[in-house]
């Protein structure tokens, strides 16, 4: 949740607590939709948000994320 108008969103990924988080390619945010479409499936996730330098903002609130149990679409 953000009023910039161009940003990257990225997932990290792992399977258990002692895993080593696996990083994910960033993603430029959909301009239509205002997402950053990530499919990733896995049990634990961080989400980061990179707000290029030359980019006019004020706030970013933190991510939410659209999740969907294994298995179902």
């Amino acid at each position: 949740m953000t009023d910039a108008a161009t940003l990257f969103g990225s997932v990290s990924w792992r399977d258990t607590p002692a895993a080593v988080a696996t990083p994910g390619a960033e993603v430029l945010v959909n301009a239509r939709t205002g997402r950053c479409d990530v499919r990733r499936d896995t049990r634990y996730s961080r989400f980061t948000v990179r707000i290029p330098a030359a980019t006019n903002w004020s706030f970013c609130a933190g991510v939410v994320p659209d999740l969907t149990p294994n298995g179902t679409l």
